[in-house]
């Protein structure tokens, strides 16, 4: 890293935090560690100096990062890198737009949602083939239909 790429690499920080609530120098690390001073860079070897890639939930994102994914079915990531200046990179080849970074990841593992519904009693229940599969009986299609329409308005 040139010095000249260690302050653009400051002024993207520095636009990166306006208007959050992260000052500029959480976005500033040397050796893995924060930098105390804002602005002032010493004549400490220029490739131990890292920066934050985004801004997550009003926290900095740096490489190595783990969040989590809250796209589809929820699972860890890995950051990895910053791409073009417009998305971050994880190490399982997830893509992550910076426009719209709070409705792809998160730093809290995402709790499962609880629907409750209303159906029909049904008539009998068979045994369980497995996990994904129980037979259910009832005593006419009306019930059926209701269970049905059910567990597809819970689904959505």
């Amino acid at each position: 890293m040139k010095k000249s790429d260690l302050y653009r690499e400051y002024a993207r920080a520095l636009d990166m935090c306006e208007n959050t609530e992260v000052r500029e120098i959480d976005c500033i690390r040397w050796c893995e560690k924060p930098v105390l001073e804002s602005g002032q860079f010493h004549n400490w070897p220029l490739e131990k100096y890292s920066f934050a890639l985004a801004i997550v939930e009003d926290k900095p994102v740096f490489e190595g990062d783990k969040m989590w994914c809250i796209l589809g079915e929820p699972r860890e990531v890995t950051i990895k890198e910053l791409c073009n200046g417009t998305h971050l990179v994880a190490t399982d080849g997830g893509i992550f737009a910076l426009s719209n970074i709070e409705k792809c990841l998160s730093w809290n593992q995402p709790k499962p949602e609880t629907i409750t519904v209303t159906i029909p009693r049904p008539k009998s229940v068979g045994p369980t083939v497995n996990s994904e599969y129980a037979e259910i009986s009832f005593d006419d299609y009306g019930y059926r239909n209701m269970f049905v329409t059910a567990i597809r308005e819970a689904m959505k």
